[in-house]
């Protein structure tokens, strides 16, 4: 993931592929939930900021499931300008970052996940 999104309007869904890909004309993924999660507990929503301070690849999808109106932050600026001039600033973002990921996406898909297997 290059980009961490922060969403002013619309919903963005996250799911995952199904096994039936490529073996079917089904749909092949699952939105397991969307960003309309955290309206109620956040003035703002973003997303993928796990991926890009962790430097790792998505484990989910991302789909807008209706228009989106978002900014975004750029792996290669944050690191470039960012990090750089605020190190302890961004560590304690980083932490918050996998916490919020753990509890809050990667929980909830997981038992989704688990709910289409059995």
């Amino acid at each position: 993931m290059s980009d961490f999104y922060f969403i002013q309007s619309g919903t963005v869904g996250i799911g995952y592929y199904l096994m039936t890909q490529g073996l079917s004309n089904a749909q092949q993924y699952h939105i397991a939930m969307t960003t309309k999660v955290w309206e109620k507990a956040l003035p703002f929503n973003y997303i993928c900021d796990y991926y890009v301070l962790h430097n790792t690849k998505s484990e989910y999808i991302y789909i807008a499931t209706d228009p989106v109106e978002a900014m975004s932050l750029s792996k290669q600026y944050l690191y470039h300008n960012i990090v750089p001039k605020y190190p302890a600033i961004v560590q304690k973002i980083k932490e918050q970052s996998k916490t919020r990921y753990m509890n809050n996406i990667r929980r909830i898909i997981q038992e989704s996940q688990k709910k289409h297997i059995t």
